[in-house]
């Protein structure tokens, strides 16, 4: 795991049990999903927008990274509509 900037991490996971990831990956969504947080008296909305990609062995790691975050900014702007954040 690396910070690679603000608020945004990088997993690297090696192996080829892609079921077994996107169990995890299902599970990781579960745990993250949109909840709400007290703090000092305020009520904060707490989320993860995330996205993955499998590498190929002819991919570059540059080209799956760039796949990645697109599919991050793509699933932020999926649970902002869906939780109607977008003023937030």
């Amino acid at each position: 795991m690396f910070h690679i900037g603000g608020d945004e991490f990088l997993v690297i996971v090696e192996g080829e049990d892609y079921e077994h990831f996107k169990k995890t990956m299902e599970k990781f969504d579960k745990a993250m999903l949109y909840s709400v947080v007290e703090f000092e008296g305020k009520e904060l909305i707490f989320s993860v927008a995330r996205g993955y990609k499998v590498r190929e062995k002819e991919t570059s790691y540059r080209d799956v990274l760039q796949v990645a975050d697109n599919l991050m900014y793509e699933n932020k702007k999926y649970l902002k509509e869906k939780y109607n954040m977008k003023g937030r």
